[in-house]
Formats: structure tokens, C-alpha cells, sequence
């Protein structure tokens, strides 16, 4: 596995809850992304949950954070992201504190 110093890695977002809970988007800084001498093309961000002050869990990479709420008013926040990979578009549903997810999925060919 491949290791990074702090000053490379780019917070892209954060969503906190009101109970010290939050989702992170990170990525490598670009400009560090070699193979073979030469750059990568853009990362995309890879999304974790955070437990007050530990990652609890990786979410996923490449999503998008498409809305966060209390959909069933159980007290609790549920998060959906938006998908999309070749040939693959769909959303998912984090609840139950991240730790359950559902997703609903397409193939485009």
C-alpha cells in the first residue's frame, strides 16, 4: 500500500452533524500522482465517515453528496450520493449511522 505525507492529501469537503458525526471527501494533490515518471490523471475524491474523532469507515470513492437529512425522523441523519462509473450510474443510501447501505444501480450498455 502506497503511503502519503499529510501536506499531499486535500480535503475536498466536509459535512458535520450537530453530534460531532461527519462525512470527509479527500484526494492526493494532484501534482503527486505519478506512475512511471508521469502524472495521473485527477483521483477522485474517496468519501470516509467519521466517528467524533476516528474514521469509523470508508464510504466509497468517486460519489457525489446528492442530499443529507433526517428522512425517516428517526433523530438520525441519512446521506445519498449520486454514482456514476463507466457504463454505471445509480444512487446510494447511507443510514443507521453509515453503517447500512442501499443502492439502486444502472447499466448503461
Amino acid at each position: 500500500m502506497k503511503t502519503y505525507k499529510d501536506n499531499v492529501i486535500l480535503v475536498n469537503k466536509s459535512y458535520a452533524s450537530s453530534n460531532g458525526e461527519y462525512i470527509v471527501a479527500i484526494s492526493i494533490d494532484p501534482s503527486f500522482q505519478h506512475v512511471n515518471g508521469m502524472a495521473k490523471e485527477e483521483w477522485p475524491s474517496d468519501w470516509f465517515y467519521v466517528d467524533k474523532e476516528k474514521i469509523a469507515h470508508a464510504l466509497g470513492s468517486g460519489m457525489r453528496l446528492v442530499d443529507a437529512g433526517d428522512y425517516d425522523n428517526d433523530g438520525t441523519s441519512e446521506v445519498v450520493f449520486w454514482e456514476s462509473d463507466y457504463n454505471k450510474g445509480g444512487y446510494i443510501l447511507f443510514y443507521n449511522h453509515f453503517t447500512v447501505k442501499e443502492e439502486f444501480s444502472w447499466n448503461y450498455h
